[in-house]
């Protein structure tokens, strides 16, 4: 935002869980009067996606329910705002996945997730309060929509993993830190760049734009009130896979040491154990740094094999689709990421008036060419 044609985009700075002041934010001054046809798209959230104790949803949900729902309100009585959509979870319907059963019956293991499986309900289901409290905003979202009052509403849920320039808690963070221990090579997961991500909403907020003047009787009108999954182009791809192509593309600066699963797993339960207990007894110190990530919720979300099927999302709108169809690849979208970190990097030694060595790097190679060469190896 302070750079750039970023610096033309207005910013209001609020916090969600307090109504006025959203409500502040809605009333700021606009260059034109005119606010008629207006899409709010409602992305904030609460990653606290290590906690699944029940007694700690309030930690999430001050965010992503308080949140949400403050600014859904809002955003009904303010005059002009037609469409709002909602950047849900592809989480959501990734259930907690018990790992101490028997190694023959690995129930919950490998999961392909439908737009229309039959929805988890109960917080227990669930593999976090972050899935949950997102899966509570949603509804929220979902029942606000109205097209008698000229009101509708959508919900994607992009996923499992979002990943792209401006930071993110995945290949964007190992790029950040550098040396990454892991134990999920074999995991093939699917994933979201997040320029596939915008185009979703834009794509969703084009198909209720139509839905507006079309027939009430029209197929279109039944998306309204939907949810989406939506996830990259071709076939998921495996952790191995994401961690060769950041290692080739840095020069082997991103790194990713193999870590036995079984003595983390134990040592989940240990560190989970000890963030409840400090929740209880303030007085003891609070876990600080990477460390309050290793908690059992988080093998339920990575060390299990997933396939979003988007499908659905991607079919015509005559047919119950948004006509989606993701312009990016996982492999595409992970080195445009990395070109994107290391001209930031580059940038950063120039202000520092550093030699230089890292913006010699890039214009030398383009995206197709590192996605062509990654294909061959």
């Amino acid at each position: 935002m302070l750079s750039g044609k970023a610096t033309e985009v207005g910013f209001v700075a609020a916090d969600i869980r307090d109504v006025n002041s959203v409500r502040a934010a809605f009333n700021a001054s606009w260059p034109t009067e005119n606010r008629k046809g207006t899409t709010v798209i409602h992305s904030a959230a609460g990653m606290r996606y290590f906690e699944r104790h029940e007694s700690l949803v309030y930690r999430s949900a001050g965010l992503n329910i308080d949140g949400a729902r403050n600014v859904l309100n809002v955003a009904q009585e303010t005059p002009g705002v037609d469409i709002f959509l909602f950047t849900s979870s592809g989480s959501i319907p990734i259930p907690r996945t018990n790992f101490w059963g028997f190694p023959w019956n690995p129930k919950g293991q490998v999961q392909v997730v439908h737009d229309l499986d039959p929805q988890l309900e109960k917080h227990e289901e669930f593999f976090s309060n972050y899935s949950y409290t997102k899966f509570l905003a949603e509804t929220l979202v979902r029942k606000a929509d109205n097209p008698k009052k000229g009101f509708r509403t959508g919900c994607l849920r992009p996923g499992s993993a979002i990943y792209g320039a401006g930071g993110d808690l995945m290949a964007g963070a190992y790029l950040k830190k550098g040396v990454n221990p892991s134990w999920i090579r074999p995991i093939i997961q699917s994933m979201a760049y997040v320029e596939n991500v915008s185009y979703a909403h834009l794509v969703y907020e084009a198909r209720l734009i139509e839905a507006q003047t079309a027939p009430a009787d029209a197929p279109i009108q039944k998306l309204g009130g939907d949810c989406f999954l939506i996830t990259n182009t071709g076939d998921p791809i495996s952790y191995g896979d994401l961690y060769f192509a950041l290692n080739t593309l840095t020069d082997g600066r991103a790194t990713f040491p193999i870590v036995p699963a079984g003595p983390m797993f134990l040592l989940a339960h240990l560190i989970e154990f000890y963030h409840l207990l400090q929740s209880r007894l303030t007085f003891l110190p609070p876990l600080q740094g990477d460390i309050i990530n290793l908690q059992p919720s988080l093998f339920s979300l990575v060390t299990v094999h997933v396939k979003l099927d988007d499908s659905r999302a991607r079919l015509p709108p005559s047919e119950g689709g948004l006509g989606y169809q993701a312009p990016w690849t996982t492999l595409d979208g992970v080195c445009q990421l990395v070109s994107d970190h290391l001209k930031e990097e580059a940038e950063e030694a120039k202000d520092k008036k550093a030699n230089g060595t890292l913006a010699s790097k890039i214009p030398s190679v383009t995206i197709p060419e590192l996605s062509s060469e990654l294909r061959h190896r």
